[in-house]
């Protein structure tokens, strides 16, 4: 029996000519946080929208605790939390009102809708700032309450779509530990991200992919190093081209027939400019 909470196969979305997600072979262990490393444009959020079931996709598979995400998107979204790239919190609202009217969304009984602000409150170190209006948060601040929306019903899976961007190192590492202690609490995180310290800083052991230029054709890596950065020469685990990608980029070079992304040795070279 597969235990995996996130199993994607063969999966390809295209906009227009433009393949944002192209041959996506992509599994994920529970309990674990696995980073998605990869610049803009490589189809990070599109692959975050699929598995949240916010986008349909053109072909493959993509199954969430064991549901298919076409045939039973109830069951996917009644088991999943998304944060995005941007707070999702109204402005006009304190903290607290912030969580209590996402609470009432959810439907949770009003004795257990407090209780568990209240404990989000502590936990995400908003005590002192949760009766402000969320115009007078920092932008960390902002981060921290939109990720405690996202807890309010404890999911099996959070997808964190590149949750820290923009923010100071400060507000950063506050925001790490605060998504540590989700995972600890037994929540299995995919996190994407542009940076490469997030990634070696979050992921679980080895549980890196990284995307392959333009369009997203990810896999665990399976070397016990990350890698050292885009462009540079590293083991990984990514592929280009309409085929399944190779476990690593060991041996034979190949070459998409979409771009001019390369593979081959031990080299990744990620050539910047967008596809033709």
């Amino acid at each position: 029996m597969n235990d995996d909470v996130i199993v994607a196969a063969g999966l390809r979305k295209r906009y227009g000519r433009t393949y944002a997600l192209d041959g996506l072979e992509l599994r994920v262990a529970p309990g674990e946080i696995h980073g998605v490393l990869g610049p803009n444009g490589a189809g990070k959020t599109t692959m975050v929208r699929v598995f949240a079931t916010l986008v349909r996709f053109d072909t493959g598979t993509v199954r969430i605790c064991g549901y298919d995400v076409v045939r039973q998107p109830e069951q996917v979204r009644s088991r999943i939390a998304l944060t995005g790239q941007f707070a999702a919190v109204d402005e006009l609202l304190t903290g607290r009102q912030n969580l209590l009217l996402f609470a009432r969304l959810l439907r949770l009984p009003a004795r257990v809708a407090r209780r568990r602000v209240d404990e989000l409150v502590e936990q995400f170190d908003l005590t002192e700032v949760a009766d402000r209006t969320a115009t007078q948060y920092s932008g960390g601040m902002r981060r921290r309450l939109d990720l405690a929306v996202s807890l309010l019903r404890p999911p099996r899976v959070l997808f964190l779509d590149e949750p820290t961007t923009g923010l100071d190192p400060r507000s950063r590492n506050r925001l790490w530990e605060a998504i540590r202690g989700v995972v600890a609490a037994g929540t299995t995180v995919l996190l994407t991200t542009q940076y490469l310290e997030e990634a070696d800083q979050l992921a679980t052991g080895s549980r890196w992919s990284t995307t392959a230029g333009w369009s997203l054709t990810a896999r665990p890596i399976s070397s016990s190093r990350a890698p050292a950065a885009i462009g540079s020469t590293s083991r990984c685990g990514i592929g280009v081209g309409s085929g399944p990608p190779p476990t690593s980029c060991e041996g034979s070079a190949r070459r998409s027939p979409r771009s001019t992304r390369t593979c081959g040795g031990s080299a990744c070279r990620w050539p910047t400019g967008s596809p033709r």
